[in-house]
């Protein structure tokens, strides 16, 4: 099968997350795992207000 696009890991998320760790001085580590459960909550904040607005 050929891929358009290459298959990206975790480990190179987590790589390219370690530069922007180190790029913007964030002082915990950013893995592909943290990155997922914010997104995650991001999204279920921004559902939950627009849910609010329409009663």
């Amino acid at each position: 099968m050929t891929r358009i696009f290459p298959r990206i890991t975790n480990k190179d998320v987590n790589d390219y997350l370690k530069n922007i760790q180190e790029i913007y001085g964030i002082p915990f580590d950013l893995t592909f795992h943290i990155a997922r459960h914010t997104f995650a909550k991001t999204v279920a904040l921004k559902t939950a207000s627009r849910l609010k607005r329409y009663k």
